[in-house]
């Protein structure tokens, strides 16, 4: 909690408050604009970061949004430090993209897939749901915002999530993905063919 409350100093976000991210590929298509119209008119105190990557339409259309006066509201067009983002909050939503499931594992902050755009973006955010335990699947809107706002009434709902990031540590770093992929390579070709 600590490296949040400092990573949202240094983001200029309020310290105190529940706080998501949410991201729906590099056009912000999907769920985005729904997600945010919803989750702005909740009377909860919650920070609310939507990227919309390549969409200024969407950029530009989420800044007129009138919000409840708990929410802190910000909209993003193209975010190069997303993961910033994603590491001062308590939860994210978005698509299973490759990348983005396993920097908010890496952060401790537990998921919400809301959807799957293709077959490899449904593999992988199975992986993290079902192997993983740091995410969930949750593709209704209303569905999403009640989770939300239970979450953010009761954040330590979301411990075990956390605390299945916490043991996937492992897994991560170069060294950990040499070694996997040196036993990969072991059990497909015995010694006799092949030698490191």
């Amino acid at each position: 909690l600590t490296d949040k409350i400092k990573q949202r100093e240094k983001l200029n976000l309020p310290k105190d408050k529940f706080t998501i991210t949410i991201m729906e590929g590099g056009y912000g298509n999907g769920r985005l604009k729904t997600m945010c119209e919803m989750l702005t008119k909740l009377d909860i105190p919650i920070t609310i970061i939507a990227i919309c990557g390549k969409n200024p339409e969407l950029e530009e259309y989420l800044r007129t949004i009138k919000t409840n006066p708990n929410i802190t509201f910000i909209p993003f067009g193209y975010c190069p430090n997303g993961v910033d983002y994603i590491a001062a909050s308590d939860l994210f939503l978005g698509k299973s993209g490759i990348n983005v499931v396993n920097e908010c594992c890496y952060f401790n902050v537990p998921a919400i897939i809301t959807s799957y755009t293709n077959f490899i973006e449904q593999f992988n955010g199975e992986y993290y749901i079902k192997y993983i335990g740091n995410a969930q699947r949750i593709h209704n809107v209303k569905k999403i915002v009640k989770a939300v706002e239970m979450y953010a009434k009761n954040p330590s709902l979301l411990d075990s999530y956390v605390k299945n990031c916490e043991k996937a540590k492992d897994n991560f770093g170069s060294e950990k993905a040499a070694d996997y992929l040196y036993q990969l390579i072991e059990e497909k070709f015995s010694s006799k063919y092949f030698s490191l």
